[in-house]
């Protein structure tokens, strides 16, 4: 038999581990049968039982016969069937067993391990989101996160067991709970100090104002609710889901149905006083704001990605562009950008820097035949990369007016998906925006991207020593170092900055 020491008068007893304590919860709720398999993370709690004379463990040779003899023994007993099994595929083995009870209403408690709580959510070895899986499954899940919180989640679960329409309650405990140690409390003492549990809860893991003020007026344990606020905290909407859990459904046998729910809202709102309207707005993001940020994290997580930049005297381009301007007056000629400029440059230069225009497919590096330019076009639905392929056979007015029609579809959202792919280098242009110097994120599994920043104005000495003003434009080249080292990246620079300085020579070259 356990021994335990110095009984006070609140019901408290000196300190004892998680194991104990859920021993000792067990034993409250007239617990004399478990069934079980061992496995590292119940060790101490299976310890703890063996210890407990008044309780017996029938151990067997599968944690889907726990799940099974557990529903029998509650089918054929009246009482709530208990069954506890290791974390990982241990925990995965009962499914089958729960859902069985859950479908005939048939009271039980399943305790499973975990890993230790620090490593919840890294996926941890032999780690399973077992609240997750049997959710669908069961009449309520918890997640214990505080040794101080076992004792009242144990008592708990056994109630919604076997109150109402009865059915499986998991209880998942992370290993170092077990081991952690705390002050167990009678459940009758725990009962008549509804404000020291609501201080337990607050400690343990957080609970927000109207959830505080919500679990008081109803007389409810907020260590009860599953906590879905940021950091495991307890919101007010895990009140009214608690509150709901609380008493018996509407449904056939018990079961609750969603209009209890929305009644148990109401009835948390009533009760708790309006917020203040709140200073910002959440707002869900796209389809395509998701797409975004993942390919974007996966850019930034997978590649050793680098930054060159430079800066060119930008007059040569802008000369030409005026010169294009005054002839289109009096001659058919379209409408030449810089940025058509900047395209037709790049689509000249990158064939002779091939490990640039090409993908990096861990193994082995794809370099292109032709060049099919990527242009990174903002849009009201977020960033599109359309292509514009084999843009080093394209004169500059197909270039110009092929990049037109790219950047319309994108805008207007007609853009063929078939051309949202197939790009073997970016340009990403935010020279409009005045933009001096930023750093692009290389789309995968390209080597490289080129940013285009706007013009200002430099000074520079002459060899005469006169002072002159000119209009520079910013270049930031940012390449795959596992592709290629940063000589190869600064000669493609410099050639570009080259063909740029003189870009009426490299139109008739």
């Amino acid at each position: 038999m356990v021994k335990y020491h110095n009984k006070t008068k609140t019901g408290a007893i000196s300190e004892m581990n998680g194991a104990k304590i859920a021993v000792k919860c067990l034993a409250e709720q007239g617990v004399t049968q478990v069934f079980a398999y061992p496995g590292a993370s119940v060790l101490p709690l299976l310890s703890a039982i063996d210890a407990e004379k008044r309780i017996s463990v029938c151990m067997n040779t599968h944690e889907q016969f726990c799940a099974f003899a557990a529903d029998g023994y509650a089918r054929a007993s009246g009482r709530v069937g208990v069954c506890i099994a290791t974390s990982g595929p241990g925990a995965t083995n009962l499914v089958t067993g729960i859902a069985d009870a859950y479908m005939d209403s048939i009271p039980l408690v399943a305790i499973t391990g975990n890993v230790p709580l620090s490593l919840l959510g890294t996926d941890a070895f032999q780690e399973i989101d077992i609240a997750g899986v049997t959710m669908p499954i069961t009449k309520h899940n918890f997640i214990v996160k505080s040794v101080e919180a076992l004792a009242p989640t144990l008592r708990e679960a056994f109630r919604i067991a076997s109150e109402g329409r009865k059915g499986p309650v998991l209880v998942d405990i992370p290993s170092d709970i077990f081991t952690s140690e705390s002050k167990y409390i009678r459940a009758e003492a725990a009962a008549a100090a509804p404000a020291a549990a609501l201080q337990t809860a607050e400690r343990a893991r957080g609970i927000s104002p109207r959830a505080k003020n919500a679990a008081e007026r109803l007389r409810l344990d907020p260590a009860m609710a599953a906590p879905t606020g940021p950091n495991g905290r307890v919101i007010e909407r895990d009140i009214a889901a608690l509150a709901a859990e609380s008493r018996t459904g509407s449904g056939l046998g018990g079961r609750l149905l969603p209009c209890d729910m929305e009644t148990a809202k109401r009835q948390v709102e009533e009760l708790t006083p309006a917020a203040p309207a709140e200073e910002y707005e959440d707002v869900k993001l796209t389809n395509i704001r998701k797409v975004i940020a993942k390919s974007m994290h996966q850019s930034l997580s997978e590649m050793a990605q680098l930054t060159h930049t430079v800066s060119f005297d930008a007059t040569c381009i802008m000369n030409y562009r005026k010169q294009l301007k005054l002839a289109a007056e009096k001659l058919d000629v379209p409408n030449i950008t810089l940025n058509d400029i900047m395209l037709y440059a790049v689509s000249r230069v990158l064939p002779r820097h091939p490990d640039l225009n090409a993908h990096y497919l861990g193994d082995s590096i794809r370099r292109f035949r032709h060049v099919n330019l990527g242009l990174a076009v903002d849009t009201p639905r977020g960033l599109m990369v359309p292509t514009l392929f084999n843009a080093d056979e394209k004169s500059l007015r197909e270039i110009s007016s092929e990049a037109k029609a790219l950047i319309a579809a994108c805008q207007e959202g007609s853009i063929n998906p078939d051309l949202l792919q197939g790009g073997s280098f970016t340009v990403s242009n935010l020279g409009s925006l005045g933009i001096e110097h930023f750093t692009p994120v290389i789309n995968p599994p390209q080597t490289g991207i080129l940013g285009v920043c706007g013009i200002t104005e430099r000074v520079r000495t002459g060899k005469d020593g006169g002072i002159s003003v000119y209009p520079a434009m910013g270049l930031s080249l940012t390449y795959d170092h596992r592709a290629l080292d940063g000589a190869p990246a600064s000669r493609f620079l410099a050639e570009l900055k080259t063909a740029l300085e003189s870009f009426t020579a490299l139109l008739i070259g």
